[in-house]
Protein backbone atom coordinates (compact mmCIF):
# COMPACT_ATOMS: atom_id res chain seq x y z
CA UNK A 1 0.00 0.00 0.00
CA UNK A 2 1.35 3.37 -0.99
CA UNK A 3 -0.31 6.63 0.11
CA UNK A 4 -0.21 9.90 -1.80
CA UNK A 5 -1.18 13.11 -0.03
CA UNK A 6 -1.37 16.39 -1.91
CA UNK A 7 0.36 19.44 -0.54
CA UNK A 8 -0.82 22.09 -0.61
CA UNK A 9 -4.35 20.72 -0.67
CA UNK A 10 -5.80 23.71 -2.49
CA UNK A 11 -4.22 23.23 -5.93
CA UNK A 12 -6.30 22.60 -9.03
CA UNK A 13 -7.28 19.05 -9.86
CA UNK A 14 -5.45 19.39 -13.18
CA UNK A 15 -2.20 19.93 -11.23
CA UNK A 16 -3.06 17.15 -8.79
CA UNK A 17 -3.81 14.85 -11.74
CA UNK A 18 -0.29 15.59 -12.97
CA UNK A 19 1.08 14.76 -9.51
CA UNK A 20 -0.78 11.42 -9.63
CA UNK A 21 0.74 10.58 -13.02
CA UNK A 22 4.25 11.43 -11.85
CA UNK A 23 3.73 9.54 -8.58
CA UNK A 24 2.53 6.37 -10.31
CA UNK A 25 5.51 6.52 -12.67
CA UNK A 26 7.81 6.95 -9.67
CA UNK A 27 6.14 4.09 -7.77
CA UNK A 28 6.42 1.76 -10.75
CA UNK A 29 10.17 2.48 -11.00
CA UNK A 30 10.56 0.53 -7.73
CA UNK A 31 8.51 -2.38 -9.09
CA UNK A 32 9.44 -2.82 -12.77
CA UNK A 33 7.38 -6.00 -13.11
CA UNK A 34 4.23 -4.18 -11.96
CA UNK A 35 2.21 -3.48 -15.08
CA UNK A 36 -0.86 -1.77 -13.58
CA UNK A 37 -1.87 -0.69 -10.09
CA UNK A 38 -5.16 -0.45 -8.20
CA UNK A 39 -6.12 3.01 -6.90
CA UNK A 40 -8.48 4.10 -4.13
CA UNK A 41 -9.33 7.77 -3.73
CA UNK A 42 -11.48 9.84 -1.40
CA UNK A 43 -13.36 13.08 -2.01
CA UNK A 44 -11.43 15.64 -4.10
CA UNK A 45 -8.72 13.07 -4.82
CA UNK A 46 -11.31 11.29 -6.94
CA UNK A 47 -11.49 14.22 -9.35
CA UNK A 48 -7.71 14.33 -9.62
CA UNK A 49 -7.42 10.60 -10.37
CA UNK A 50 -10.20 10.80 -12.96
CA UNK A 51 -8.47 13.84 -14.44
CA UNK A 52 -5.28 11.82 -14.83
CA UNK A 53 -7.11 8.84 -16.36
CA UNK A 54 -8.93 11.16 -18.77
CA UNK A 55 -5.77 13.02 -19.90
CA UNK A 56 -6.49 16.43 -18.39
CA UNK A 57 -3.61 16.42 -15.91
CA UNK A 58 -0.75 18.89 -16.23
CA UNK A 59 2.82 18.74 -15.01
CA UNK A 60 4.38 21.36 -12.71
CA UNK A 61 5.67 23.11 -15.84
CA UNK A 62 2.14 23.30 -17.27
CA UNK A 63 2.46 20.65 -19.96
CA UNK A 64 -0.10 17.90 -20.44
CA UNK A 65 0.72 14.74 -18.49
CA UNK A 66 -0.88 11.95 -20.54
CA UNK A 67 -2.40 8.87 -18.98
CA UNK A 68 0.02 5.92 -19.18
CA UNK A 69 -2.60 3.12 -19.05
CA UNK A 70 -1.23 2.10 -15.66
CA UNK A 71 -4.38 1.77 -13.52
CA UNK A 72 -6.22 -1.56 -13.39
CA UNK A 73 -8.97 -0.95 -10.80
CA UNK A 74 -10.19 2.34 -9.42
CA UNK A 75 -12.38 2.69 -6.29
CA UNK A 76 -13.92 6.15 -5.85
CA UNK A 77 -15.01 6.90 -2.26
CA UNK A 78 -17.29 9.93 -1.73
CA UNK A 79 -15.99 11.59 -4.87
CA UNK A 80 -17.84 14.72 -6.01
CA UNK A 81 -18.00 13.56 -9.64
CA UNK A 82 -20.41 16.38 -10.53
CA UNK A 83 -19.27 18.83 -7.84
CA UNK A 84 -20.27 19.78 -4.31
CA UNK A 85 -22.63 22.59 -3.31
CA UNK A 86 -20.39 23.21 -0.32
CA UNK A 87 -17.65 24.43 -2.69
CA UNK A 88 -20.11 26.83 -4.30
CA UNK A 89 -20.94 28.24 -0.85
CA UNK A 90 -17.27 28.53 0.12
CA UNK A 91 -16.49 30.41 -3.08
CA UNK A 92 -19.39 32.80 -2.36
CA UNK A 93 -17.72 33.46 1.02
CA UNK A 94 -20.86 32.25 2.76
CA UNK A 95 -20.77 32.89 6.53
CA UNK A 96 -21.17 29.37 7.93
CA UNK A 97 -22.69 28.93 11.40
CA UNK A 98 -20.01 27.78 13.87
CA UNK A 99 -21.68 24.43 14.52
CA UNK A 100 -20.99 23.36 10.96
CA UNK A 101 -17.72 21.61 11.80
CA UNK A 102 -17.24 20.10 8.34
CA UNK A 103 -17.71 23.44 6.60
CA UNK A 104 -15.36 25.20 9.00
CA UNK A 105 -12.69 22.53 8.50
CA UNK A 106 -13.00 22.69 4.71
CA UNK A 107 -12.97 26.49 4.61
CA UNK A 108 -9.91 26.62 6.87
CA UNK A 109 -8.15 24.10 4.61
CA UNK A 110 -9.02 25.61 1.27
CA UNK A 111 -11.01 28.83 1.23
CA UNK A 112 -11.57 30.21 -2.26
CA UNK A 113 -8.92 28.40 -4.22
CA UNK A 114 -8.19 26.51 -7.42
CA UNK A 115 -9.44 23.37 -5.65
CA UNK A 116 -12.79 24.82 -4.58
CA UNK A 117 -13.26 26.29 -8.07
CA UNK A 118 -12.85 22.77 -9.53
CA UNK A 119 -15.16 21.30 -6.88
CA UNK A 120 -18.10 23.61 -7.59
CA UNK A 121 -21.25 22.18 -9.12
CA UNK A 122 -21.09 23.47 -12.71
CA UNK A 123 -17.31 24.05 -12.74
CA UNK A 124 -15.33 23.91 -15.98
CA UNK A 125 -13.33 21.00 -14.54
CA UNK A 126 -16.32 18.77 -13.71
CA UNK A 127 -17.96 19.74 -17.01
CA UNK A 128 -14.90 18.62 -18.97
CA UNK A 129 -14.49 15.50 -16.84
CA UNK A 130 -18.09 14.39 -17.36
CA UNK A 131 -18.29 15.20 -21.05
CA UNK A 132 -15.41 12.90 -21.96
CA UNK A 133 -16.10 9.16 -22.04
CA UNK A 134 -14.72 7.05 -19.20
CA UNK A 135 -11.63 5.04 -20.04
CA UNK A 136 -13.02 1.53 -20.53
CA UNK A 137 -9.63 -0.06 -19.74
CA UNK A 138 -10.12 0.79 -16.05
CA UNK A 139 -12.46 -1.18 -13.78
CA UNK A 140 -14.38 1.40 -11.66
CA UNK A 141 -16.43 1.20 -8.45
CA UNK A 142 -18.06 4.11 -6.59
CA UNK A 143 -18.85 4.23 -2.87
CA UNK A 144 -20.97 7.02 -1.39
CA UNK A 145 -22.42 8.11 1.93
CA UNK A 146 -26.12 8.20 2.69
CA UNK A 147 -26.44 10.49 5.71
CA UNK A 148 -29.37 12.87 6.00
CA UNK A 149 -28.86 16.35 4.61
CA UNK A 150 -28.49 18.12 7.94
CA UNK A 151 -27.11 21.27 6.37
CA UNK A 152 -30.00 22.29 4.16
CA UNK A 153 -28.15 25.11 2.43
CA UNK A 154 -25.59 22.65 1.04
CA UNK A 155 -28.32 20.61 -0.61
CA UNK A 156 -30.21 21.76 -3.65
CA UNK A 157 -33.36 20.79 -1.77
CA UNK A 158 -34.15 19.62 1.75
CA UNK A 159 -34.94 16.07 0.65
CA UNK A 160 -31.63 15.43 -1.09
CA UNK A 161 -29.58 12.49 0.17
CA UNK A 162 -26.17 13.77 1.13
CA UNK A 163 -23.08 12.68 3.05
CA UNK A 164 -22.84 16.22 4.51
CA UNK A 165 -20.33 17.29 1.81
CA UNK A 166 -21.19 15.47 -1.43
CA UNK A 167 -24.74 14.82 -2.65
CA UNK A 168 -25.37 11.17 -3.44
CA UNK A 169 -26.37 12.09 -6.98
CA UNK A 170 -22.90 13.62 -7.44
CA UNK A 171 -20.94 10.75 -5.84
CA UNK A 172 -21.70 8.10 -8.42
CA UNK A 173 -21.22 7.19 -12.06
CA UNK A 174 -24.42 5.19 -12.49
CA UNK A 175 -25.16 6.89 -15.82
CA UNK A 176 -21.90 5.39 -17.06
CA UNK A 177 -22.92 1.91 -15.84
CA UNK A 178 -20.48 1.98 -12.91
CA UNK A 179 -21.61 0.08 -9.77
CA UNK A 180 -22.39 2.04 -6.60
CA UNK A 181 -22.18 0.93 -2.96
CA UNK A 182 -24.05 3.16 -0.50
CA UNK A 183 -22.87 3.33 3.12
CA UNK A 184 -24.91 4.80 5.94
CA UNK A 185 -22.17 7.24 6.96
CA UNK A 186 -21.08 10.84 6.57
CA UNK A 187 -18.24 12.11 4.42
CA UNK A 188 -15.47 12.04 6.99
CA UNK A 189 -16.35 8.57 8.30
CA UNK A 190 -16.59 6.79 4.97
Amino acid sequence: VWRLQYWPANLSNRKNAGVIGASITHLKSFYPSLNKIDVISHSMGSLAVRGYIQNIGVSSSGYNRPYQNNIRKYVIIAGPMYGSYLANLINMDFNFPWEWDVAIWWKALSGKSEATDDLEVGSNFTFELNNDPLNQNVNYLTIAGNDFCIYNLICSNQDETNDVVVPLRSANLLEEGIPLIILNNNHINI
